[in-house]
């Protein structure tokens, strides 16, 4: 190296007793050509394998955790309100007694059904026992077998009559049930619209509950969100400053308009979640190895990175171009073996096929 850099003041002090002009043409083509040549063969650069340098992008999207079960529980029957027994926050269980309405209107149709319900079974009583008279004297010749008919007749019509005022005392003890409104899961109240003495319409709101355990993460995503997703090495949700794990549900086969995305569900993998109504991040880890910026140089018209390969004693610079890479941006790895070096540091000064004297090969870049 030395003796090329000294080349040029040689041939120039040569050239002043000769032609200065040829002289002079020929130290520069040796000052800038020459030394480029030869100081590359000993350039110094490094180099680790492909398998510690690529990485996976992660992208993000909006969020919410929503609950599976969030019921608007109204009032099944028209009454008054008599008491509340359960306020916005109470933890409730599946069961438990929610609303009181006045029942004694309810108590009074079930007494009357029942009633009724009553003198039915003795009417099928007497139909019995006259059925029964008349198979008597049927059998010793006094009653015809007309007259047994119609016995018959009058017992199977007091059975049915008896059968339709059972079916109006279960409907008026229904009725009576209706009175109380109760907790259909466990849950958390977190509105009630019921008001003591107030009149309420059968069907009005009277509470909303919610299951607080039973929540997924909710997600609107594009459809190439969508594609990367379900093809993701890893997804979490970032929301109240915790990251927690997640798996795919569930992906809506429909685009929502106007902003055409599509809707995916996905559930916890532990026990620990937040609440329904948190918002947050979804984050997930797309399944495509890529290349840091910092690794592309660019040699003609392609971008692409600089590898190395042996060659006895030497090392030899390759460049191998990148389908799809695009300036600035993380670029797709090649189908390489994974032990193959990438040139990290020094790649700027390469060129194909230039042979190396020097190499520091790391099992992990520094980057």
């Amino acid at each position: 190296m030395i003796i090329v850099n000294l080349l040029p003041a040689l041939l120039i002090k040569n050239c002043q007793r000769h032609n200065q002009a040829v002289g002079a043409l020929l130290a520069l083509l040796l000052a800038f050509g020459v030394p480029n040549l030869v100081q590359g063969e000993t350039a110094t650069v490094d180099a680790a394998p492909l398998e510690t340098m690529v990485s996976f992008p992660t992208r993000e999207s909006f969020a919410e955790v929503v609950a599976l079960n969030e019921s608007r529980l109204a009032a099944e029957a028209a009454g008054v309100v008599r008491q509340w027994h359960a306020d916005v926050g109470a933890s409730v269980k599946a069961g438990d007694l929610l609303l009181s309405l006045d029942e004694r209107d309810a108590e009074l149709a079930l007494s009357q059904a029942q009633a009724a319900k009553g003198a039915m079974k003795a009417r099928v009583d007497l139909a019995e026992s006259h059925l029964q008279r008349a198979r008597d004297l049927s059998a010793t010749g006094f009653v015809s077998k007309e007259a047994l008919s119609l016995r018959q007749t009058e017992l199977t019509v007091a059975r049915a009559d008896l059968a339709s005022a059972q079916a109006q005392a279960d409907l008026a003890a229904r009725q009576l049930e209706k009175m109380q409104l109760l907790a259909p899961f466990d849950g958390v109240i977190i509105e009630r619209h019921a008001q003591i003495g107030e009149s309420l319409a059968a069907g009005a709101l009277a509470f909303v509950l919610i299951d607080p355990l039973a929540v997924e993460v909710q997600g609107q995503l594009s459809a190439d969100q969508m594609t990367s997703l379900q093809n993701a090495r890893q997804i979490e949700a970032f929301m109240a400053g915790k990251t927690y794990p997640l798996t795919l549900l569930r992906v809506s086969p429909v685009a929502m308009l106007p902003s055409r995305t599509q809707s995916v569900r996905l559930g916890f993998k532990d026990p620990q979640r937040p609440v329904a109504g948190v918002t947050g991040q979804l984050r997930w880890q797309v399944n495509e190895p890529s290349l840091s910026t910092a690794l592309l140089v660019r040699r003609d018209d392609a971008l692409g990175v600089f590898v190395l390969q042996a060659q006895g004693d030497r090392w030899v610079a390759r460049f191998v171009a990148l389908k799809n890479a695009q300036e600035g941006r993380p670029a797709p790895a090649p189908e390489l073996d994974p032990k193959t070096l990438v040139v990290f540091n020094g790649q700027q000064r390469l060129q194909d096929g230039q042979m190396l004297d020097r190499v520091n090969i790391s099992t992990r870049p520094n980057q």
